[in-house]
């Protein structure tokens, strides 16, 4: 299984400039409101233009189901990927370039929820957030992000 994990992976670079890790909860009856929409507008409006990754952390039983019809690939859990993606809660969604090998701004996931996938990857490509000045302060005063306002 790991080698055609590895394949997805290199053909995924070799595809989109833009690879997306959606690291989600593993029970299936625990996928909240905003993942769901979040599963839906990646699936949909990003598809084409961003690879999945859907990592799953503990029971993964859901996985089959939350990855159906989506295009999503299933990417296993490691404590390593963790913490190589820096990630520190559930669900997170961490975009890699994979021109420069980084990741993209903290803020990835509400540019991908608020915006027009073309107008999120021109912004990416610029390396900026994706995030209007506006949108921006709104998550900010919302407390959805801890961007700096610039």
């Amino acid at each position: 299984k790991s080698t055609s994990i590895q394949k997805s992976f290199m053909d995924a670079l070799e595809q989109n400039r833009f690879v997306c890790f959606f690291i989600v909860q593993g029970n299936k009856n625990f996928h909240s409101n905003h993942t769901l929409t979040l599963r839906k507008r990646l699936a949909l409006k990003f598809h084409s233009c961003i690879t999945t990754f859907v990592v799953f952390c503990g029971d993964s039983d859901g996985e089959p189901l939350f990855c159906q019809g989506t295009g999503f690939t299933s990417f296993p859990f490691s404590t390593t990927l963790m913490s190589v993606l820096n990630i520190t809660q559930l669900p997170s969604l961490v975009v890699l370039d994979t021109q420069t090998g980084r990741p993209i701004h903290s803020d990835a996931a509400l540019a991908l929820e608020w915006n027009d996938p073309h107008a999120v990857l021109d912004a990416w490509e610029q390396e900026q957030s994706g995030l209007s000045s506006t949108q921006k302060v709104v998550s900010v005063l919302t407390l959805q992000s801890n961007c700096t306002i610039s």
